[in-house]
């Protein structure tokens, strides 16, 4: 995606990260049955990953790394994700928001995983997605 759009992606090349990081691990085996996305951004604002004012500095390094995704199947003490931080202050904190946005139930199935494209919109307005490609 970089490149495609003109810019040097051997940036991304580098070993360096947040002076501070932590885990969220599974607490039980299961699968991953939600992800609550922003709850989790805004958990990566607190972290610094993000501004709540425009004079706020954006920490680069700050944010987090997802190991497992929604259907995935988790070990007890298995790590989920892994969130960085500047601060380690903001860690604990952080831990505990992001944790609560991930749903583990025990078992071995019974997710839904819904398609990342859900609607189209175009100059006739919003269609539903698999509906919009059996038309065109």
């Amino acid at each position: 995606m970089i490149e495609a759009q003109g810019g040097d992606a051997t940036a991304l090349d580098t070993d360096v990260k947040a002076k501070y990081s932590a885990d969220v691990c599974a607490e039980m085996d299961g699968v991953i049955t939600g992800i609550d996305a922003f709850e989790i951004g805004l958990t990566s604002v607190s972290l610094g990953a993000g501004r709540q004012n425009v004079e706020d500095i954006i920490e680069p390094y700050a944010g987090f790394t997802f190991h497992k995704k929604l259907g995935d199947t988790v070990k007890k003490g298995e790590a989920i994700v892994t969130a960085y931080a500047e601060n380690e202050t903001l860690l604990g904190p952080a831990l505990k928001r992001s944790g609560a946005a991930i749903d583990v139930e025990g078992g071995s199935g019974g997710v839904v995983i819904r398609p990342l494209i859900g609607h189209v919109m175009d100059k006739h307005g919003m269609h539903d997605y698999e509906e919009y490609l059996k038309l065109n």
